[in-house]
């Protein structure tokens, strides 16, 4: 089976790239994990804090995964929500409520959870991170 980290990974950046607005808002600099080192704002990382976290409901049952998924775009421009504000909209019109194709896995339907502004001090980024949460099954 494959592992949900590399199928969440994956489906996320197809969904992605499959949006050219969202795609070309930063020039293609979307990435899990950390940024590219060189990579100038803005940019977008996402990550999933709580895999592998799992749930078995019975002895027969699949286990069913709670995801958390989150985006960070980044921006170092004094106006921030400038740059960084349109590009928050089109990752909300693109995954609220996105089906996610999992290798592996029953699609999951991610929603919108929350969202915050922070500034990092030690590097003078701000950036806005947004939420999102949903369920997924083994197959």
């Amino acid at each position: 089976m494959v592992a949900l980290s590399t199928s969440l990974e994956t489906a996320i950046y197809n969904v992605a790239v499959a949006n050219t607005t969202l795609w070309n808002s930063v020039s293609g600099k979307m990435k899990h994990g950390r940024p590219i080192a060189g990579w100038k704002t803005p940019y977008v990382t996402y990550s999933y804090p709580n895999l592998p976290g799992s749930n078995v409901y019975g002895a027969n049952a699949p286990r069913v995964f709670s995801l958390t998924i989150y985006f960070d775009i980044f921006s170092s421009e004094v106006l921030f929500s400038a740059e960084a504000g349109p590009i928050a909209g089109y990752i909300r019109t693109v995954f609220d409520g996105a089906s996610l194709p999992l290798a592996g896995f029953n699609d999951t339907v991610i929603k919108l959870g929350n969202e915050r502004t922070i500034e990092t001090e030690d590097t003078g980024l701000w950036h806005i991170q947004i939420s999102y949460n949903g369920m997924v099954c083994a197959t």
